[in-house]
């Protein structure tokens, strides 16, 4: 039987059927029977068998009778062997976990009736050959030494056969195995009788559905928030006690007038803004509001300070004109006569984030100490520098080794005009550190046969240097020890969107590792769960994220996106300019599409052993 990435609720018919229920073992003696739907198929004296090592089990016997009395007339009819094969059996085979729990069927059909059988009623009907097949759904078991007879109920989707039309909803088996020595325990072998009946059964379908929100934070340092000029408009939380159409104004001793009719304020929500202030509380740009702006509730005024000389900063109580702070107002966002604006609003992941010029190098940290390279290989033909691109103190790479040369020829040679390299011997992948070195610095790679790889490039910052830059087989990994980058998290929230429980949720990106978190043991019916990778970005990057989960037997998934921009880095001449966005780099974070080999959930089926 072959699994699928099926999401269906309820099977309609063998057409549908694609399996999925839910599976449970009990402790008790007895498993409660199915109430089973005609016509009824009995089997006897068949055989049921367990095997530990594979979770292989199996029952079969010969089908005896039919009986459906809604058809009128004879309601029975016997089993005999099917004319062509002269054969007549029920033959069941599944795979279990140690817990007693369904892993899944086996390839073919896992529920095969063999034989043949004349039904009288209406008008006598012979039908001969494969009279059912079907695929697993559900799977019970009870067993106890205190007994040796165990029964077990199994649920079937059913896929074809010359009884197919009778059992549209699907089959259910009532197992019975006589002198069984199954003790309750699957980590053991054992066997017994097969008995027991097959009847009509309503199959309802393992659900799973989740869905994902993939989004972005930009970590930033913190910019000051304090004024350093008088404020020429302000953004403001009210603090208060509640009031209810209040009437409120507002008027700097320079500029600014502003009138709230009516409204409510509410403690730690209200925030007025109008259309006519730039959707700030006062404007009094292009001037300012002074050194005071009078701020009146209901009649009862206040003056707030705002002419920078009492410090006035976002995020803090608004500073009245004696020094102490309101208990009505707070400062969320202010605009100094400047222009300079600050603002204390939190930002909001957003599937889109931007991220400021990064990476260290010559433009953001001067000339470098120590320079760390990764062996990255691929020749002169890759070399990729912004000394290239501006064309400033051109970068020269020439010669090649040859990187195919296996264990133990591997290995090539680093050598430097000037300073000190560590490690000396080094192959793909691996990484070194130049130190101690000149103004202008030849990095020369020689492979086991003797060829070189010779690059030459200005390490004094006459000439730009960053993070990322690619000289030959040679990439600038770390600048002075340091990477430079922008700390972003990608925030990953999975809601379970369906019924049931669902299990196993891992999510997968384009970055190297798992996700931190995943695989997510389990989420419950309108459960969520999020978790957070952080990366360092010194460039821009577009992920896809996917999330999958499973149910019983039932597999989902769901699918997001994340884009971070770089914005572009001004031109500031040959001491490290960018000039441009630094989209042409790849990140060296970001992994070839994949290679992420661990966690990977077949969309197909869920065979066991298959996750």
């Amino acid at each position: 039987m072959k699994l699928t990435n099926s999401k269906k609720l309820r099977s309609s018919g063998y057409a549908s059927a694609l399996l999925i229920a839910a599976v449970s073992v009990s402790n008790a003696t007895v498993a409660s029977p199915l109430t089973l739907g005609t016509p009824l198929i009995g089997f006897d004296t068949g055989v049921t068998m367990y095997t530990a090592s594979t979770g292989s089990f199996t029952f079969s016997g010969p089908p005896s009778t039919w009986f459906d009395p809604t058809l009128g007339g004879p309601p029975l009819a016997f089993i005999g062997a099917a004319s062509g094969s002269g054969s007549e059996g029920v033959t069941v085979s599944i795979e279990l976990d140690s817990a007693g729990l369904l892993s899944g069927g086996v390839a073919g059909d896992d529920l095969v009736l063999e034989g043949k059988v004349t039904v009288l009623s209406p008008l006598p009907t012979t039908y001969d050959g494969i009279l059912l097949t079907g695929e697993i759904a559900s799977f019970e078991a009870a067993g106890s030494a205190a007994t040796t007879n165990d029964t077990y109920t199994l649920t079937f989707n059913v896929t074809g056969g010359e009884l197919q039309s009778f059992y549209t909803g699907g089959v259910g088996v009532n197992l019975t195995s006589e002198t069984s020595n199954f003790a309750g325990d699957f980590s053991v072998d054992f066997d017994g009788g097969a008995k027991g009946q097959i009847g009509s059964q309503d199959v309802v379908a393992d659900e799973c559905t989740i869905s994902l929100e993939a989004t972005c934070l930009v970590n930033l340092p913190p910019e000051s928030s304090e004024c350093q000029a008088k404020i020429a408009a302000t953004t403001l939380l009210y603090t208060g006690a509640p009031l209810t159409s209040a009437n409120v104004t507002f008027m700097g001793n320079y500029g600014g007038n502003v009138a709230y009719s009516g409204v409510d304020l509410t403690p730690g929500t209200t925030i007025l803004a109008a259309a006519t202030e730039a959707d700030m509380t006062v404007d009094a740009r292009p001037g300012d509001l002074g050194s005071r702006l009078t701020v009146s509730i209901n009649g009862a005024e206040e003056e707030i300070h705002t002419s920078c000389s009492v410090p006035y900063v976002a995020g803090q109580p608004a500073p009245l004109n004696d020094g102490s702070p309101s208990s009505n107002w707070s400062i969320i966002a202010f605009v100094d006569k400047n222009g300079t604006v600050v603002d204390s609003t939190p930002i909001q992941p957003s599937s889109e984030c931007e991220i400021p010029p990064s990476g260290a190098g010559c433009y953001a940290n001067g000339k470098a100490d120590a320079l760390t390279f990764e062996y990255s290989g691929g020749g002169c033909a890759l070399s990729d520098s912004e000394a290239l691109t501006a064309l400033i103190k051109t970068p020269v790479c020439t010669g090649a080794v040859d990187e195919t040369l296996l264990a133990p020829q591997d290995q090539v040679t680093v050598s430097v005009s000037s300073g000190t390299v560590t490690p000396s011997t080094i192959m793909l992948g691996d990484s070194f550190t130049l130190s101690a070195f000149g103004s202008s610095t030849t990095v020369t790679l020689t492979d086991a046969l003797g060829n070189t790889e010779v690059n030459e490039f200005h390490t004094s910052c006459s000439a730009p240097l960053e993070i990322g830059d690619v000289f030959g087989g040679l990439t600038l990994s770390l600048y002075d020890g340091i990477l430079g980058g922008t700390n972003v998290d990608f925030i990953y929230k999975i809601t379970n969107t369906g019924a049931t429980t669902v299990n196993e949720i891992l999510v997968d990106d384009v970055f190297d590792g798992d996700v931190p978190g995943s695989p997510i043991a389990s989420v419950a019916p309108a459960g969520e769960a999020t978790l957070i990778r952080s990366v360092e970005l010194i460039n821009s990057v577009e992920t896809p994220v996917t999330a999958s989960a499973v149910s019983g037997l039932a597999v989902c998934d769901a699918m997001g996106a994340i884009i971070v921009h770089e914005t572009a880095r001004l031109d500031k001449g040959s001491k490290g300019s960018k000039g441009s966005k630094r989209g042409s780099k790849k990140m060296k974070k970001k992994k070839k599409k994949g290679s992420h080999k661990h966690h990977k959930r077949s969309k197909g089926g869920r065979k066991k052993g298959s996750h």
